[in-house]
């Protein structure tokens, strides 16, 4: 979990949750992907994003690519 819609949390305010949620439900809805950039170089895996409590790694930029939304 990178952030909580509720409260700030990893150091994420609730309203920057809220953006990078409504990001991903256009993605979702548009059928486009996103690419989402993190604090270090690192590979995508469960046991590098942390046990889903408090995310080792922070994402840094997330963007919906494959055309314009």
């Amino acid at each position: 979990m990178h952030c909580k819609l509720t409260e700030t949390w990893n150091d994420v305010s609730k309203e920057v949750c809220t953006a990078l949620f409504a990001q991903l439900l256009a993605a979702q809805l548009s059928g486009r992907k996103i690419e989402a950039r993190y604090n270090d170089d690192f590979e995508c895996s469960a046991d590098n994003l942390g046990d889903f409590e408090k995310t080792k790694h922070l994402m840094y930029y997330m963007t919906i690519i494959g055309g314009d939304v």
